[in-house]
């Protein structure tokens, strides 16, 4: 590819996957911003000379790709849905495609649904809701076959990717839309179909056990992320977690790592209590700290042996 036809102010074209298409992939960007954003807010927590500085430079870098992206966008060929509507093929790269990249399995892997993820498009934005309305009812669907090769187009099949389940992004348009049962299904999916539920071990892809441990990662990062997240300087806790956590005898943690410091918490239900022992972070002091409620018949919330008696609010704070 000539480089006098890529898009400069993002990144240059590069390998994102293993079918070594070298291109401005979508995929290089997200990683990279997502990184570039994340040491900024490091540089915000230690107070340093330059944090400013560079949260401009992430800004300015989001900027520029939304523009490219935006634009390429308005270039992509249309399909139609079920009820006749119809939204555009969001593209997998900006500049140096093959042609080949909306076919392939690695569309739904490494291209447009990382984006959310990335912190460079919203869940609830047009081009988002797009992408993830393909691979949830996109045409590919009448000839998707669930015991065949993992190498069609790619479908959510149980919100998880037809192919590699470590690359469902989709989950965190579910965690930021706050649509429960989607992120539930996607999250109990990771640990169900990406990994053996015989010995623990994680696949690559959804035709087998493959020997490493791609799914787990992600699996865990959205476990943790329905219980405890951090957004600017607030945290929130129990904002998506599923209620079979609560079951039993519930669930403890001990000494997480957040933004703001190391946290513990434990929490179970209990006739119609909502029981939570909680241990806040002493590096950082959060803004905020909100407790949400799950969906459950609760009459009294009862943290760390102070009883709240519920009327109803999806959160509180602490």
């Amino acid at each position: 590819m000539k480089l006098d036809s890529s898009y400069t102010g993002i990144l240059p074209p590069a390998v994102s996957n293993d079918s070594g298409w070298c291109s401005q992939s979508v995929w290089n960007d997200a990683w990279y911003h997502k990184a570039f954003k994340t040491a900024c807010l490091f540089l915000r927590s230690i107070n340093h000379s330059e944090a400013e500085y560079f949260s401009k430079k992430v800004q300015e870098y989001r900027d520029r790709f939304r523009e490219v992206f935006l634009e390429e966008v308005k270039k992509a060929r249309k399909w139609q849905a079920k009820d006749g509507s119809l939204y555009p093929l969001i593209p997998a790269v900006v500049s140096g495609g093959t042609g080949m990249e909306t076919s392939h399995a690695f569309y739904l892997d490494t291209c447009p649904l990382v984006l959310v993820f990335g912190e460079l498009f919203n869940a609830d934005e047009p081009e988002m809701v797009s992408a993830i309305k393909w691979f949830r009812e996109g045409p590919q669907w009448r000839m998707y076959r669930r015991l065949s090769s993992e190498w069609q187009p790619a479908v959510l099949d149980y919100e998880i990717s037809s192919c590699e389940p470590c690359f469902s992004w989709n989950i965190f348009h579910s965690l930021q839309l706050g649509d429960r049962e989607k992120f539930t299904m996607g999250l109990f999916s990771l640990f169900a179909a990406g990994a053996s539920r015989q010995n623990f071990i994680s696949c690559e892809t959804r035709n087998g056990v493959s020997g490493n441990c791609f799914s787990h990662g992600l699996a865990f990062i959205l476990t943790r992320m329905s219980v405890i997240q951090e957004e600017d300087k607030d945290l929130h806790l129990f904002k998506m977690v599923p209620l079979a956590f609560l079951s039993d005898n519930g669930f403890c943690w001990k000494n997480i790592p957040t933004y703001f410091g190391f946290i513990s918490i434990s929490a179970k239900r209990q006739d119609k209590k909502f029981i939570i022992d909680y241990r806040g972070p002493k590096r950082i002091r959060p803004r905020s700290t909100f407790l949400h409620i799950p969906p459950a018949d609760f009459e009294w919330i009862v943290v760390n042996g102070k009883s709240i008696r519920y009327s109803g609010e999806k959160f509180l704070k602490i």
